[in-house]
């Protein structure tokens, strides 16, 4: 759940419902843009664009982030704790994985250490160190890319955020600067397109939460407003494709939603509180990362069985599954059924006992408050 302070600064914490909801359905475009050639849900443009809800989650983060610690930040809430506990969420289930990978490499997809598999890269997975390189192609959990740029976001948080003006100047300069090198294409180590994106989603994100708590939008129709937000955002996403560099763009209409959805007030909102919603973006960091390893698992031992065609092509194993027609559709789905299956499991058993670890590990640090309403992202 996506919890924070209210922004009145009362003591009772504000859970953005339909926020961690929408999570959840991001969650869920990553895997379907992993799915190409699975029928016409694989093939649509919206699954073809769902790389691009991963800046939904830096514009989300920011958000939250904002809303959670900004003002702590800027009472003097240690900076040092801050980045110590945010590494705690997120750090056990990608160790966990990254593990997972080594496992199946040795017991599976041998050898561990060649075709794309060395020991550079597996320290590089455990260091978090992904999103900095130019290429996304580590073996190990290279979903985790963009973990190691929120890490690098939250430590900007944590020195920016209660600076005042000069943080926020700052800031502008960055995502002004990131945006500026995403819509030219130009990329350097440790400045790549990755931490440009998520520069750029994760202020807008903040700067969104600035706008919430002034009240902007508020005496918008919330049906209105969300069903408008909703509609660009996938048109947005459909029409990807045809304009390049302009995609980058898609963290405009994504903060128009989370600033719209912030509210938990329209149809869309309630819809998005049912139990089914809550629990999909309760699972979703989870959902995010397990899902490449599930993939590639279940497609290797469906190429083992016989029941898959060679390894050629660039669609993933289970594409090529030998299947009646229509087929395709119901293994889709069937992977989805299975990775939100495993992603409860590990929610419960890695991500649950985490985040008690880390209340915990606040509490003798004299913190128990601030985590108390400490997003999970």
């Amino acid at each position: 759940m996506v919890v924070t302070r209210r922004p009145t600064g009362t003591a009772q914490p504000h859970r953005f419902v339909a926020l961690d909801s929408l999570r959840g359905l991001a969650a869920v475009g990553v895997v379907l843009f992993h799915l190409p050639g699975l029928g016409p849900v694989g093939n649509s443009a919206l699954a073809r664009s769902g790389y691009l809800f991963v800046d939904f989650f830096f514009v989300l983060s920011g958000f939250v982030i904002a809303a959670s610690y900004g003002d702590r930040l800027a009472q003097g809430f240690s900076r040092s704790r801050f980045a110590a506990l945010r590494l705690g969420r997120v750090y056990p289930l990608h160790i966990v994985m990254v593990g997972a990978y080594l496992v199946a490499a040795v017991a599976i997809m041998r050898p561990a250490f060649a075709d794309g598999r060395d020991l550079t890269d597996l320290f590089r997975a455990i260091l978090l160190l992904d999103g900095y390189a130019l290429t996304r192609t580590n073996y190990y959990n290279g979903q985790s890319w963009s973990i190691s740029v929120e890490l690098l976001l939250y430590a900007g948080a944590a020195i920016l955020m209660g600076r005042g003006r000069l943080g926020i100047a700052i800031a502008g300069v960055l995502a002004v600067a990131a945006m500026a090198s995403l819509l030219s294409g130009w990329q350097v180590p440790v400045w790549s397109t990755n931490v440009q994106r998520g520069i750029c989603g994760f202020t807008l994100g903040a700067g969104t939460f600035v706008l919430f708590r002034k009240g902007f939008g508020a005496r918008l129709p919330a049906g209105l407003a969300e069903g408008a937000t909703v509609a660009i955002a996938i048109g947005f996403l459909i029409w990807a494709e045809q304009i390049g560099t302009l995609r980058w763009l898609v963290v405009f209409p994504f903060a128009a939603l989370v600033l719209v959805f912030a509210r938990d007030a329209g149809p869309l909102s309630r819809m998005l509180a049912t139990r089914p919603m809550m629990a999909l973006g309760r699972w979703s960091y989870s959902i995010y990362l397990t899902h490449p390893f599930l993939l590639g698992l279940t497609g290797h031992l469906a190429l083992m069985a016989g029941f898959a065609t060679g390894r050629g092509g660039a669609d993933p194993i289970l594409a090529r599954l030998i299947l009646p027609e229509g087929g395709q559709t119901a293994v889709l789905l069937g992977y989805l059924a299975l990775v939100v299956g495993v992603s409860a499991l590990t929610y419960a058993l890695i991500e649950e006992p985490g985040r008690k670890w880390s209340k915990r590990w606040a509490a003798r640090w004299g913190a128990p408050g601030a985590e108390r309403v400490a997003p999970t992202i």
